[in-house]
């Protein structure tokens, strides 16, 4: 374990599970942008409801993680 945690480095676990908490979060997202008639491919900084669908999703997004456990 220690070979490998000084390989990867000390916060790698924290970045594997961050990409898939940012993967559930804009797949989640999907269904709710749908319902107003919008989709992932439309965002852009200057469009508050997507962006709050997305923020809502990444809060709601609750998983079994290398370094986060699910409660």
């Amino acid at each position: 374990w220690n070979s490998l945690l000084e390989e990867w480095g000390l916060y790698s676990g924290y970045a594997f599970d961050a990409m898939w908490a940012i993967a559930f979060a804009l797949n989640s997202s999907i269904a709710e942008l749908a319902k107003n008639n919008k989709t992932l491919e439309q965002f852009n900084y200057k469009d508050n409801y997507i962006s709050s669908v997305i923020k809502q999703t990444l809060a709601d997004v609750d998983f079994y993680g290398v370094t986060v456990s699910k409660d």
